[in-house]
């Protein structure tokens, strides 16, 4: 295996490592965004009935 080889093979597994971590911050982000429209939902719904 030559040196090409080699930072090939490192520069793959960066971004295997890089995938895996960006995916998670993905999902992450979007249940956060999706219990905040949730959650938005919800107050609006109830603002509405104490409010009529």
């Amino acid at each position: 295996m030559n040196i090409w080889e080699r930072r090939a093979r490192i520069r793959k597994w960066q971004e295997r490592r890089l995938r895996r971590k960006l995916s998670g911050v993905v999902e992450e982000v979007c249940c956060f965004i999706g219990a905040l429209a949730w959650l938005s939902f919800l107050g609006y719904a109830f603002a509405k009935e104490v409010f009529k």
